[in-house]
């Protein structure tokens, strides 16, 4: 009788460690960060002569007007390429620009002679708050739901 019962609790034990280990696959909304790039417009891009010394002599700069069209504020760098029939030089300005401003972004030319200019903008970039369902998993049954028995809940 008293091994009946023994087996007894010994399966009823078995069983119940085999369901608190089993698991449930559901499906889960969770919130994630990402980055974006701010938006923005080049409004202008020139080349500007301008008096050094008093106006007595001449240098030139590439200029890359940009406007932040985002709601944040951000960091806007602009990548130069300068070159010449021989050698070729490279430049990066930034400037921080506010919502609906508008910045210059210049360099100097390094070169010298029928230079050729490119450039090319770079945003800085904003978090954006994204949702994604997920795939988790738990236990079939609550280990805390056993707490009431107390040889059980020691599984």
């Amino acid at each position: 009788m008293v091994l009946d019962k023994f087996v007894e609790i010994i399966g009823i034990i078995a069983v119940l460690s085999v369901l608190l280990t089993a698991t449930v696959k559901y499906q889960a909304t969770e919130t994630y960060q990402e980055a974006a790039p701010l938006a923005y417009q080049v409004v202008d891009s020139r080349i500007v002569d301008r008096p050094v010394w008093f106006g007595l002599w001449h240098s030139k700069q590439a200029q890359v007007i940009i406007r932040n069209i985002d709601n944040e504020s951000g960091s806007f760098a602009v990548n130069f390429i300068f070159k010449n029939d021989v050698d070729l030089k490279t430049a990066t300005q930034k400037a921080d620009i506010s919502p609906g401003d508008a910045k210059a972004i210049s360099a100097d030319f390094p070169l010298s002679g029928n230079v050729s200019v490119q450039a090319s903008v770079l945003p800085g970039a904003k978090y954006v708050e994204k949702t994604r369902t997920v795939t988790k998993e738990k236990p079939l049954l609550d280990p805390n739901a056993l707490s009431w028995f107390p040889v059980l809940s020691k599984v």
